[in-house]
């Protein structure tokens, strides 16, 4: 089977195409609100906890009350805040850019960039479904 377009035909092919791409950029999903915001930064919290846990155990096991005691405080006072997020995707399954700062020390101005695909529920709300590529991010305009 042959598709031969020219003229008028290729014209309506190419703004179909284009529209769709057009409808598909306007559906991006840049509503995540405060409920998307907090859910990263509990994926990045939880995953900053478990990073710490194999040290714990070292001092849990050392006996080192002092030093475990210190590692848990710090644990706990560690804060991510999310500087700016992209969307890409469908209203509810997109995949995010997301430009954090982990707020450990007072020093500590790295701005991180990593990417997560998202999904809605009306039940549990935005979750972050797993980490993706930035190969992940661009594709999923289309």
């Amino acid at each position: 089977m042959k598709i031969n377009l020219t003229g008028w035909k290729a014209a309506g092919v190419l703004v179909a195409i284009g529209g769709v791409a057009l409808v598909k950029l306007g559906m991006r999903s840049d509503a995540l609100g405060t409920e998307g915001v907090d859910a990263i930064e509990r994926w990045l919290a939880v995953e900053s906890s478990r990073d710490a846990l194999p040290a714990m155990q070292g001092a849990l096991t050392s006996g080192s009350a002092e030093e475990l005691s210190r590692m848990t405080e710090e644990l706990l006072q560690r804060r991510f805040e999310v500087l700016a997020l992209n969307a890409h995707g469908i209203s509810d399954d997109i995949v995010v850019r997301v430009e954090y700062k982990s707020q450990r020390s007072a020093t500590d101005d790295e701005v991180r960039v990593r990417f997560f695909r998202m999904s809605y529920s009306p039940v549990a709300g935005w979750r972050v479904g797993a980490e993706t590529t930035k190969l992940g991010y661009y594709l999923a305009i289309f």
